[in-house]
């Protein structure tokens, strides 16, 4: 929603209540809900994710995964718009993989999107080596995070302080 007015956002999901929280932030232009048994990747949803990223004409196709073997038919069919980048956002540290296909898979997809990009520098390099791609290939974009005051070091509650998260991890 902080995204300037002039850009024309369309979204493409898997899942119409993700469709429903973003549409609540901001209107966009389309909004394509493609069904994904399980929300799990499928070579059969390839034309339905193919056309439903092109009914916009878009210049870029930004392409957000958890994991880095994740969403492969995604960026397949964001890199057969005719006209559009594919950004190919990665939210998490690579994790290895033994399987060889899936590595020549993604190396192949990075040599058709136009960036790769990582929240943080450390994940940038993971994904390198993992994928076997050259060091520095991978850009890092840092996540938006208001600066805050830090706390004091002297803490006036005379006990340690607590703090408890809560996050998905999946």
């Amino acid at each position: 929603h902080h995204l300037d007015e002039r850009y024309a956002v369309s979204l493409v999901t898997a899942c119409r209540e993700v469709a429903e929280f973003l549409a609540a932030e901001r209107e966009p232009q389309r909004v394509t809900v493609i069904d994904k048994p399980d929300h799990q990747d499928q070579r059969s949803t390839l034309p339905a994710l193919r056309a439903a990223f092109a009914a916009s004409d878009p210049h870029l196709i930004h392409v957000n995964r958890t994991w880095l073997w994740d969403r492969p038919v995604d960026i397949a069919a964001a890199t057969m718009v005719r006209g559009a980048q594919a950004v190919v956002v990665e939210h998490t540290m690579a994790l290895p993989t033994r399987s060889r296909r899936q590595r020549l898979v993604r190396r192949a997809l990075n040599e058709r999107i136009g960036a790769a990009v990582t929240v943080s520098h450390a994940a940038a390099r993971a994904s390198e080596i993992s994928i076997g791609l050259p060091i520095g290939s991978v850009r890092t974009i840092r996540n938006g995070v208001e600066l805050v005051d830090p706390l004091p070091l002297e803490r006036p509650l005379g006990r340690p302080v607590t703090i408890g998260a809560v996050g998905r991890l999946s």
